[in-house]
Formats: structure tokens, sequence, C-alpha cells
């Protein structure tokens, strides 16, 4: 049976319990209250037993135990805040969810190099030093989005009464430099196009020729495009919208350089769809970076040049800018521009539901070749 006994010279109760296969154990229970540290001891005893299986289960047993003797405040933030993100699982989009995820891994590992080990430790000032070295490492806006999650997060703390009040809610976000994506300026291009080789040229190609978006056409597998009709199909993953566009002769002639596939389902850049969202960002600044049209601050372990993680004037969404000044530039009307590239209004959404096949071919081909 579980009892308690104090040390000479000690102010702190001792639990002595029996484990299921007989052996004593003493432990501090760090009170001062002998009722208080019965109750631990009797708890832990009763906590062996039931969970004398595995020595994992009785660990699990005795981490909730040890979780009821905790005051709030001196719970441990960051393995709360790791779960707090994995509890969102279902709520949120599953990139939402990676994000919470990936971020609070962040604090968690900062929080441990800080030594601080209990919400009550936690304040503005430390989210603060959490948020410049957040932009030691990130660009401002990416800093300031991290910021903003862990506001949400320990916003929840506060419900859960391990906060009296949210700290970061006290942080301001940093002041970022605005930076207005722009068009790809002809010389721009006369230096970027030549040097492009592989799936890279055939997917700038397709961005140039149809505007749409990096992480859609990066996923393009075979059974979406139809060579001999030249047209293409997808599903944009920013707005669920079902696109079918017409392939101009300098989108097809780049689809046609690439490798034959032998399945439908293979993807149309293999290489590319391999890449993390953010890695395939960074290979094409890494690209507009060769030609001297992003800047670059060193080689990567690999030898390889990378470009500073800022916000540029160009990234690939500059081709979707690209694309529309172009058919303006050409003639084609502002509402069609808008149906083929896919910024339509709800106006012109609704006028143009039906916009047929010819109609974006015609547009299409008036566009300068490149």
């Amino acid at each position: 049976m579980a009892s308690v006994r104090q040390r000479k010279g000690s102010r702190f109760w001792y639990a002595c319990v029996t484990l299921p296969d007989g052996r004593q154990k003493q432990f501090s229970t760090g009170l001062h209250d002998r009722l208080e540290a019965l109750a631990v001891a009797t708890a832990a005893e009763r906590a062996g037993r039931k969970h004398a299986e595995t020595p994992h289960q009785l660990r699990r047993a005795l981490d909730r135990l040890a979780e009821d003797f905790v005051p709030a405040q001196d719970a441990a933030p960051g393995p709360w805040l790791q779960a707090w993100a994995a509890s969102r699982a279902g709520e949120v989009k599953p990139k939402t969810l990676s994000t919470y995820r990936n971020t609070m891994d962040e604090v968690a590992g900062w929080l441990a190099r800080a030594h601080i080990r209990s919400f009550g430790a936690l304040t503005a000032r430390q989210v603060t030093a959490l948020r410049d070295y957040w932009a030691t490492r990130n660009n401002p806006p990416t800093a300031n989005s991290k910021l903003k999650h862990l506001r949400v997060a320990l916003g929840d703390a506060v419900k859960a009464r391990l906060l009296d009040h949210n700290p970061a809610a006290e942080v301001g976000t940093l002041k970022c430099q605005t930076t207005v994506r722009r068009e790809f300026r002809p010389a721009e291009l006369e230096l970027l196009l030549p040097s492009l080789t592989g799936e890279w040229q055939a997917i700038v190609a397709l961005g140039l020729y149809t505007g749409q978006r990096l992480g859609d056409l990066a996923v393009l597998r075979w059974r979406q495009v139809d060579l001999a009709n030249g047209t293409i199909t997808l599903t944009t993953a920013k707005t669920g919208r079902l696109v079918a566009l017409p392939l101009v002769a300098r989108a097809c002639d780049a689809l046609l350089a690439l490798p034959a596939a032998d399945a439908p389902d293979a993807y149309v850049f293999p290489g590319i769809a391999g890449q993390a969202a953010s890695s395939r960002s960074n290979t094409f600044r890494g690209l507009l970076a060769e030609v001297g049209l992003a800047p670059v601050i060193g080689r990567s372990r690999k030898n390889q040049r990378v470009t500073r993680r800022t916000t540029l004037e160009l990234s690939f969404h500059s081709l979707r800018h690209t694309a529309t000044s172009l058919l303006k530039a050409a003639g084609v009307s502002d509402a069609i521009a808008r149906a083929i590239i896919g910024h339509e209004s709800a106006a012109v959404s609704r006028q143009y539901t039906h916009l047929d096949m010819a109609t974006m071919r015609q547009a299409l081909e008036k566009m300068p070749t490149l």
C-alpha cells in the first residue's frame, strides 16, 4: 500500500510505492503537504498496477498523472504547441496544417534553446525575440506569418487557462518593403528563354502562353494534354476552377520536345512535380539569377547558385502578368484576356461562362512569338 515519509532535514514528502513485481520504490513528490503527497503516491501506485503490461504504457500513464499535479502555467509550452498544431487536422486544409506544424516545431526548438520550460515564463519580450529570430532566417512577410500563427495558438492556450493573456498579441509585425510583382519586359525574356532547357523550358512556355500558375502546371499529367487537338485541361488549386485552354504552336512544340511518357497518368514535368512548392519557386529564382534577373548571395553545399529569400519583382507568377499584357497589347479585349488567364471578376465570369475554344485560340494566336 502506498505511503509517504519525510527524510531527516528535508521539507519534502517522499512517496513509497510498491511496483507490480513486488519491488518498492521511493521518489520525492516535491510537496510540503502530507495529504497531497499521499494522493500522488496512491495515484502512482494505482497507475503502475493498471498499466503494468509494458514500460511504455506505464510511462504514458505516469505522464498523464503528472499533468494532473502540474500547475497550468508550469506546463511545458513547446510540446503543447506541437500537440495543438496536430489537433488542427480535419479543421484546416492540409497545406495550412503543414504550415502550423512546421511553425510550432520551430517554436518548440527555439523555446528549448532559450530554456523557456513553462507557459508562465513566456513573455512578450521573448516572443519579440522569436519574431526577430525568424526575421534573420526568412523574409519579413514570412516572419510575420509565423507570428500570426503563434498568436492563434497562444490564444487557444489562454482559453485553456494555461496563460492569463496572449503575449504574442502584444508583439507587432515587422514593416515590410512593398514589392509589386510585374510582367517580364521583352529584353528580360530575351535573356531568360534561351537559357532554359528541359522541363523548365517547357513549363515556362506553358506559363507564358496560358498564364496558368506554377503549382497547377507542375502537377499536370499527360492525360490532361491533348496535343492532337492542341488543348490542356486542369483544375486550379486556388479557385477550384476547371480550365480548358488551347495550346498555341509554341507551347505544343515545347511539350513535344519532352521525353515521351508510357502512362497517361505520368507527370508531364516529373522532376518539377517531385519538388515541394517552395523548392520549385527557389529553383526558378536560381534560373533568374543565372541570367542576372535576381540577386545572388552565394552557393549552396551542392555548389549551386542560390538567391536571397526576398520578395522579388519577377517570379514565375510574373508570366501571368506577361501573358495578360501581351494579350491586351495584341488587341484582345480585357474581358477575354481575363477569362483566359483566370482573373475574371464575377460579372465577367457570368458573361463568358461559355467562352468557346476557338475564340480563346484566336486570342492566344495574336500573342507574339518569343
